[in-house]
C-alpha cells in the first residue's frame, strides 16, 4: 500500500476513527465517572448507616430517610436496595449483634411498607401511590389511574422495544462499516 493509498483510506474512514478514538473513550469515561460517583455515595451511605446503627441512632424508617438525605438529596430511589446490602454485610460481620440486626431489619421492612414503590421510576410510582390511595374511596378515580398506569407501562414497553431495535441495527451497521474498512485497507 502506498502513502497516497494510506492517506485516502484514512480520509475515507476518518469518521470511524473519530468515533473509535475520540467519542467512544469520552462516553466510556463519563459512564465510569457516573458509576464511581454512585458507588462513592453508596459507600458513604452504608458507612453512615452502620455508624448510626452502632451508636444506637436507628429507631425508625425516618432515620433511614435522614441518613439517605444527608448523602443524596434526592428521592429514595436507592435507599431500600442499599439498606438491604448493608443488612447483609452486617450479618456477615464477626461482631454481629442480633438485636441491632433485628432493629435494622425491622426499620428497612417498615420503610418498604410505608413506601412500597420507592424504587420505581417517578411516573409509575406516582400512579401506584394514587391507586393505593383511591382503591377504597372512589372507583372512578381508581379506574382512571389504572388506565393511566397501563398507558405508562405500554409507553415504556414501546420505548424499550424501539431502543432494542435501534441497538440491533446499530450493531449490524458497525459490523458492516468495520468489515468494509478492513477490506478497503487490503
Amino acid at each position: 500500500m502506498t502513502l497516497n493509498g494510506l492517506l485516502e483510506f484514512l480520509h475515507q474512514t476518518s469518521g470511524l476513527f473519530v468515533m473509535l478514538f475520540v467519542l467512544l473513550p469520552i462516553i466510556l469515561y463519563l459512564e465510569k465517572k457516573d458509576n464511581i460517583r454512585l458507588n462513592k455515595n453508596k459507600d458513604k451511605y452504608k458507612n453512615y448507616l452502620m455508624s448510626e446503627l452502632e451508636n444506637g441512632h436507628i429507631n425508625s424508617s425516618n432515620d433511614l430517610r435522614r441518613i439517605y438525605g444527608t448523602v443524596l438529596n434526592k428521592r429514595y430511589f436507592f435507599l431500600e436496595d442499599w439498606s438491604n446490602e448493608c443488612l447483609i454485610e452486617y450479618s456477615q460481620q464477626k461482631e454481629f449483634d442480633e438485636i441491632k440486626y433485628k432493629i435494622l431489619y425491622d426499620t428497612i421492612y417498615n420503610f418498604s411498607v410505608e413506601e412500597p414503590f420507592s424504587t420505581l421510576p417517578e411516573d409509575e410510582r406516582n400512579l401506584l401511590e394514587d391507586i393505593k390511595e383511591y382503591k377504597d374511596k372512589d372507583n372512578t378515580i381508581f379506574n382512571e389511574k389504572l388506565i393511566q398506569l397501563s398507558k405508562v407501562v405500554k409507553l415504556r414497553y414501546d420505548k424499550q422495544n424501539k431502543t432494542e431495535k435501534i441497538n440491533k441495527y446499530l450493531t449490524y451497521f458497525s459490523i458492516i462499516i468495520t468489515t468494509i474498512s478492513i477490506f478497503k485497507s487490503i
